[in-house]
């Protein structure tokens, strides 16, 4: 029985934009009947789906290929020859053959951004977030993280930038109100080649590089003597946390 060989997919993962290849080769064949794309069918798992009909390149030779393009989206492809389309010097015809499937991969891999490890800072805290890449980024840099809001001063620094768990660290905000941060996409591609789409905006941190207010009210009275104990009364925006007797100031004649 003459043979129909087809070569293995010339390539392991696809998406949509990919185009799949297979070689096509013959054993014991003296009559080429030839191939279109009319003798090719495409298997499917997945809900995976390929345009068709398919491309035959040099159907009437002894080394047509096979290409498959637009399969959109994932689970696999294979292709398969139908029978009669070779047959030996007694007249007899190959049987169906099949070949072996490609991933069909259209989800782009992911990125996400953890919360901050703390919510309120000043200008000389540094609030970290952790990303997490379901494939690890190959050139990420501060340039691809944006600092969104109140920004004035924030600059950005990455630990461990080619890991699928980089750390942003944002520091030196020297203005007031809020900031989040957003990573830039196609800073990583899965097997398929699928970028990331990027992230963000992450949740919000708090930057407060006001000092709390504390006032002096009125003295209990505006004359005394030597005898006398006049009282000033504070009021703190915040409780102080060790206030003593050192840290005042008498001034005037005393």
């Amino acid at each position: 029985i003459p043979t129909v060989n087809i070569s293995a997919p010339s390539a392991a993962d696809i998406n949509s934009s990919d185009t799949l290849s297979f070689n096509i080769t013959y054993t014991d064949a003296t009559v080429l009947n030839g191939i279109t794309s009319t003798e090719i069918t495409l298997n499917y798992t997945g809900g995976v789906t390929c345009t068709e009909p398919v491309t035959v390149n040099n159907g009437g030779t002894a080394t047509p290929s096979i290409d498959i393009t637009g399969c959109f989206g994932d689970g696999t492809v294979s292709m398969s020859v139908a029978a009669g389309v070779v047959e030996n010097a007694a007249a007899v015809q190959n049987v169906l053959t099949t070949s072996g499937t490609a991933n069909v991969d259209n989800t782009a891999p992911t990125v996400s951004i953890g919360a901050p490890n703390t919510t309120l800072i000043n200008s000389s805290d540094t609030v970290t977030f952790t990303l997490t890449y379901e494939v690890a980024p190959t050139g990420l840099s501060s340039a691809d993280i944006g600092v969104n809001g109140n920004n004035a001063g924030c600059s950005v620094a990455i630990v461990n930038p080619t890991t699928t768990t980089p750390d942003v660290q944002v520091s030196g905000c020297s203005s007031n109100g809020i900031i989040t941060i957003s990573v830039a996409s196609n800073e990583s591609f899965d097997a398929a080649g699928n970028f990331d789409v990027g992230a963000g905006p992450s949740l919000p941190v708090t930057v407060d590089n006001n000092a709390p207010n504390v006032s002096i009210g009125t003295p209990s009275l505006s004359v005394m003597n030597q005898s006398g104990s006049v009282t000033f009364p504070l009021t703190y925006e915040v409780a102080p946390t060790s206030l003593t007797i050192a840290d005042f100031v008498i001034l005037g004649d005393w």
